[in-house]
């Protein structure tokens, strides 16, 4: 397993049984992370290549363009935004990928394939988690879950994590 390194971290989580950190992401890991979107993105430019283009009336066309040039100006993505940080948050394979980064801060030496074991165990406890406050018959707030805390917390917002709110 991973060695800490030392620093102390904004959050500290307990994931089958073992402690995690939790700070916020370093530019190059923010930087790795919009390139991991851009790489599964298409551009924005490139719904004007469709062969079936010519098939479009010319006012058609024309909206085509005028949208991918609005969406052009957000391009590459940054995740400077919450919309954008979002996306990230959209698939599994995003969500695994932000906790292999944000689990790096703190174990730099962290494998994929461990943040994906961890990811999982997560997973799994937040889930039993819900079950039994809604069999208690509880309130389940989604934004109040522990991989909404990493999220806040890998993007500088640790100081709005309310747990257990």
């Amino acid at each position: 397993m991973s060695v800490e390194i030392e620093a102390k971290p904004e959050l500290v989580l307990t994931i089958g049984g073992e402690e995690y950190g939790f700070s916020e992401l370093r530019p190059e890991q923010v930087d790795r992370l919009a390139g991991w979107i851009k790489a599964r993105k298409r551009h924005p430019l490139e719904v004007l290549k469709d062969p079936n283009i010519d098939a479009l009336t010319e006012k058609e066309r024309d909206r085509l363009f005028t949208r991918a040039m609005e969406k052009l100006e957000a391009w590459p993505p940054r995740l400077a935004t919450l919309p954008e940080q979002a996306e990230l948050m959209a698939t599994r394979a995003g969500q695994v990928e932000l906790m292999h980064e944000a689990l790096m801060v703190h174990r730099p030496d962290t494998t994929r394939e461990e943040a994906e074991r961890i990811y999982r165990q997560l997973d799994a406890e937040t889930e039993a988690d819900i079950d039994a406050a809604r069999e208690r018959e509880e309130k389940v707030n989604l934004e109040d879950v522990p991989f909404s805390w990493i999220f806040q917390t890998a993007f500088g917002r640790g100081h709005l994590v309310k747990r257990g709110a």
